[in-house]
C-alpha cells in the first residue's frame, strides 16, 4: 500500500516541500553518533535514529497528551531541542520523518536548521508516528486518573495490551485497544518505510509511547512489554536492521541525552535501580562515567571478582574511577555475579518483603560477558526477543519500581555527551 505521509507545515525554516527527499552530496561526515563507535551501516538494511520530542506544555502540567495535539514545547524543550541539532549537526542523516503532532513539528523546525549535511530539507511527516490514542485520558492529570480510574490505569500498568477504551466517533461503542493500535502503526511504519532506505540512516522523530512501540516491534515485544523500555524527553536511541524484513533488529544505544544526566526516574524515585557497568581490558575507557554518578545516592557497589588477577584489577579499577564523587558508596566483592541463575528472583522478593518506598541505587561492575550472560532475564524480556548488547565502559540502567509489575530499562550504553 502507498505509504500516508505528507509535507510539513513549517516552510518559514524549510525549503519548499519536494515529492522526495532530497540526495545527498558526497559530504565528509562524523560518526552517527558522536561519543560512540558503532558498526558501519548494514549495506543490505537501515539504520534508525529515534528522537524523542523535547518537554511540552502538557509534560509540566502532569497530564496525559496521548494523540491530542493542544500542546507545545516548552522554552527548556526547545532549548533542548537546539542542543540536539548541534549535536547531530554533521552525522550522516539521509532522511527524517516525523509525526504530524505539533510538539514534534516543533521539535523538528528546531533542530533542522543546525544539521550541516548538504540538501538534507525535506521532512516526511507521517500519521503513523502519531502518539499512542488514549482518549479516556487525554488531558487529565496523571494523579486523577491513577484515583478515578484505578482498574483500567491498573490495567495499563500489567496488562497493556488489554486496555480498553471507546474512541470518540465509534459506532455502537466498539471497544479500542490503544497499545494494540500503536503497535499496527509503528508495524507499519517498519514495513513501509525500511524498503525505502536501503543502506541509509533515518532520523525519526516521535513520541514517548509511539517510539516505545517503534522500538518493541523493532526487536520482536510484544504490546505486553510496552512498559519494558522508557522514553526520555530528547532522548536519542539507535537501531540497525540487516534487512527491511528483519524481526531482530539490533539496539546499539538507548535513551542517550546530550546530558551528563542519569535517565528521570519514569515510575518515581522507589524501588531499586540497577547501574550496570561492563568493562574489558581492551576497550577504551570512559571516565566521564563518574560525571553520571555525581550527584547520586549510590547505596553500593557490587565488584565481580575473577580466578585471573588482572582481570579482578581491571574491574576494581573502572569501579574506582566511575566513584570520585561517591566516597561514601559501600564496595562489596562477590566471585561470580550469576545474574540469570539468582538476581530476578532475589530482587523479586526484595521488592515485595521489603519496604522500598525510598529508591536503592546499586552499581555493578563486571566483565561484560558475566553482565551480559544475565541481561534478559535481569530485563525479564521472552527468550525469543533480540537480546540487547551491552558495551563496556558504559552504563546501562534498570529501575525496579516497586509500582511496576516489569523491569525498565532506562538507558543502554549510555555515556556523558556534550553538543
Amino acid at each position: 500500500m502507498p505509504c500516508p505521509y505528507t509535507q510539513p507545515y513549517f516552510s518559514a525554516l524549510l525549503s519548499p516541500p519536494s515529492p522526495m527527499i532530497a540526495q545527498l552530496k558526497p559530504f565528509p561526515r562524523q560518526p552517527v553518533l558522536p561519543g560512540y563507535d558503532l558498526p558501519p551501516v548494514p549495506q543490505t538494511g537501515t539504520r534508525v535514529i529515534l528522537l524523542r520530542h523535547g518537554r511540552s506544555t502538557l509534560n509540566d502540567a502532569g497530564c496525559y497528551q496521548g494523540s491530542t495535539d493542544t500542546s507545545y514545547l516548552t522554552p527548556a524543550g526547545t532549548a533542548a531541542s537546539k542542543v540536539v541539532g548541534r549535536y547531530l549537526a554533521y552525522c550522516p542523516i539521509d532522511a527524517v520523518y516525523a509525526s504530524p503532532l505539533k510538539r514534534v513539528q516543533q521539535t523538528v523546525a528546531t533542530l533542522m536548521p543546525q544539521l550541516k549535511v548538504p540538501l538534507l530539507r525535506d521532512v516526511m511527516t507521517t500519521p503513523l508516528l502519531k502518539e499512542i490514542h488514549l482518549p479516556a485520558w487525554e488531558g487529565r492529570r496523571y494523579a486523577d486518573v491513577r484515583s478515578h480510574d484505578a482498574d483500567r490505569y491498573h490495567c495499563w500498568q500489567a496488562q497493556p495490551e488489554q486496555l480498553q477504551m471507546t474512541a470518540a466517533g465509534a459506532a455502537n461503542n466498539v471497544p479500542f485497544y490503544p497499545v494494540r493500535d500503536v503497535y499496527q502503526r509503528a508495524q507499519q511504519f517498519w514495513e513501509t518505510t525500511l524498503p525505502q532506505h536501503l543502506g541509509e540512516t533515518m532520523l525519526v522523530v516521535g513520541h514517548g509511547g509511539s517510539n516505545q512501540a517503534l522500538i518493541n516491534t523493532a526487536l520482536g515485544l510484544s504490546p505486553h512489554h510496552h512498559h519494558a523500555l522508557q522514553q526520555t524527553h530528547s532522548g536519542l536511541t539507535v537501531l540497525d536492521f540487516a534487512s527491511p524484513a528483519d524481526r531482530a533488529a539490533k539496539l546499539h544505544v538507548l535513551n542517550t541525552t546530550v546530558s551528563d544526566r542519569l535517565p528521570k526516574l519514569k515510575a518515581g524515585k522507589q524501588g531499586l535501580r540497577l547501574l550496570l557497568l561492563p568493562c574489558h581490558p581492551n576497550a577504551p575507557k570512559q571516565p566521564e562515567i563518574a560525571a553520571f554518578l555525581k550527584g547520586e545516592t549510590i547505596d553500593a557497589a557490587i565488584v565481580e571478582e575473577s580466578a585471573a588477577a588482572s582481570r579482578s584489577r581491571e574491574t576494581l579499577q573502572t569501579a574506582d574511577a566511575a566513584l570520585p564523587h561517591n566516597p561514601a558508596t559501600v564496595m562489596l566483592s562477590v566471585q561470580q555475579m550469576q545474574l540469570s541463575q539468582q538476581w530476578p528472583a532475589a530482587i523479586r522478593r526484595s521488592l515485595t518483603t521489603y519496604d522500598h518506598e525510598h529508591l536503592t541505587t546499586l552499581l555493578v561492575v563486571a566483565p561484560t560477558e558475566s553482565l551480559q550472560a544475565g541481561f534478559q532475564s535481569l530485563l525479564g524480556l521472552p527468550e525469543t526477543a533480540a537480546t540487547p548488547q551491552l558495551r563496556a565502559h558504559s552504563l546501562s540502567v534498570i529501575h525496579y519500581a516497586k509500582t511496576q509489575p516489569q523491569p525498565i530499562l532506562q538507558g543502554l550504553n549510555l555515556v556523558p555527551l556534550q553538543p
